[in-house]
């Protein structure tokens, strides 16, 4: 019975050093918002075995700017749009005084995000949206990505 407890005790301990060493985002601690037009992705990472006095992580996406005449109704007037896109990346080193977790907020700001503003005819409003497509989280030291989604500031 004591090899068995003996066994049983070394095979879970293995297990626990080896996914010890795994480093990865916590879905359930990520948020992605705006703030002040600001693009915010928040996280935390955990699983690492060292500690790193600092680690880059990037944010990607793709913003795009509409702007738009719009009824008083608020719909949009078909051929009064005009659109722009850019590629947005922000590299940003975080630290952590814990040994095995980060937890930090990125932003990108909202000069990413810029449309030309549209001229309405008069009885219809400007409307201008920015969304931030396939938003992604990289962890660059290990080589870990964490896809965040879409979202709409406007």
């Amino acid at each position: 019975m004591k090899l068995y407890q003996c066994v049983l005790a070394n095979v879970l301990f293995s297990a626990i050093a080896v996914s010890a060493d795994s480093p990865h985002f916590v879905t359930g601690f990520t948020t992605v918002s705006c703030y002040q037009g600001d693009l915010l992705v928040c996280f935390r990472e955990v699983g690492f075995v060292e500690r790193f006095p600092f680690i880059p992580y990037s944010l990607s996406a793709l913003a795009v700017a509409d702007s738009t005449c719009a009824n008083p109704a608020g719909r949009p007037v078909p051929g009064l749009r005009s659109s722009s896109q850019t590629i947005v990346s922000v590299l940003q080193r975080l630290g952590s005084p814990l040994l095995n977790e980060v937890s930090g907020c990125i932003s990108a700001p909202s000069s990413n995000c810029i449309a030309t503003p549209r001229k309405c005819p008069p009885a219809l409003n400007s409307v201008y949206i920015c969304r931030y497509n396939n938003i992604v989280l990289t962890d660059t030291t290990n080589g870990i990505t964490l896809p965040v989604g879409d979202i709409i500031c406007s």
